[in-house]
């Protein structure tokens, strides 16, 4: 590969790390002013009822979104969680409804 290609995928590189790097610091200084209440995933478990390793599932499958805050971390935007509570909720409210609908009409 010639060094003017190398050169060319080096600054490419670099930009898209910029490019992600603002994003992260623009992601975290919304955070950081309180603009929003931020959950951990222990405090969003206890805020919905919910064991943390169940949010944790829900966040790796990206199901929840939050923010990665170094290796492990995670941060949950209060609105992400009650969005997705609310949207589970109105999942089992029609599938009880369903099954009413079922059991009635097997009667």
């Amino acid at each position: 590969m010639n060094n003017a290609i190398k050169q060319e995928k080096r600054e490419v590189t670099k930009e898209v790390l910029f490019q992600m790097v603002t994003s992260m610091k623009d992601d975290l200084r919304t955070l950081a002013q309180g603009k929003e209440q931020v959950f951990s995933p222990q405090q969003a478990a206890d805020f919905a009822g919910i064991s943390k390793p169940y949010i944790l599932s829900l966040i790796k499958k990206n199901i929840l979104p939050a923010a990665k805050i170094g290796e492990r971390k995670y941060k949950i935007l209060k609105s992400d969680l009650i969005a997705f509570l609310r949207a589970s909720a109105r999942e089992n409210i029609e599938a009880n409804w369903l099954d009413q609908i079922d059991e009635y009409i097997n009667e």
